[in-house]
Parts: structure tokens; C-alpha cells; sequence
């Protein structure tokens, strides 16, 4: 596909950027991570570029660094609908539930 400027010149190609930079505390689960705001060897992560899958992930970013650059075109889509925390587990009170009896 060729594009044509205003001044009548051809352009080859379109660069269309497919990164944005996030601060990490609003990251979320299924997010492409695909670079960091330092270099990946000062950090622990093994992998350049992966996708936010657990809680766990998305705080250790949170971690080291202040923002990352995410790519849409990778997102995943995540099997569930459900909300997951990311600050931490949500604890919930034990139900307490009498005690029966049985009978015999």
C-alpha cells in the first residue's frame, strides 16, 4: 500500500507504533510487556518481553521499575472474566457455620 503526503510525495511505509508507555501501577493481567524503563539484564526477569499472566508478575514490576512500554498487538486474552487482585490476596472471614449434631 503506498501513501501520498500532502506535498504529493510517496510513502512506502507507515510506521505505526505498537508500544505505549505505562506507569506499573497500572499495569494488568494480560498486558505484552516489551520493554523496561532500564536495561533487562539490571532486573531478574529471564525473558525480554512477556506477558503479565499473575499477580506475582505485575508486582515484581512494580518493584523495580517506575514504567514499562507494553505492546497491544500482543496482549493476551485471558480464559476468565473474574477480577484478580494485584496488590495483594484478597483474605476473606471463614463463614462460621454451626455445628450439627448427628443423629443416630
Amino acid at each position: 500500500m503506498k501513501l501520498t503526503s500532502k506535498s504529493g510525495k510517496h510513502i512506502d511505509t507507515l510506521l505505526v507504533p505498537t508500544r505505549r508507555r505505562v506507569a506499573v501501577a497500572r499495569l494488568e493481567l494480560g498486558m505484552y510487556v516489551c520493554e523496561l524503563d532500564r536495561p533487562w539484564n539490571e532486573t531478574n526477569f529471564a525473558f525480554q518481553g512477556f506477558p503479565l499472566l499473575k499477580p506475582a508478575e505485575i508486582r515484581a514490576l512494580r518493584n523495580c521499575c517506575e514504567y514499562v512500554y507494553v505492546d497491544d498487538t500482543r496482549r493476551v486474552r485471558l480464559q476468565h472474566d473474574t477480577p484478580v487482585p494485584v496488590v495483594g490476596p484478597r483474605v476473606r472471614k471463614p463463614i462460621e457455620r454451626p455445628h450439627h449434631a448427628l443423629s443416630t
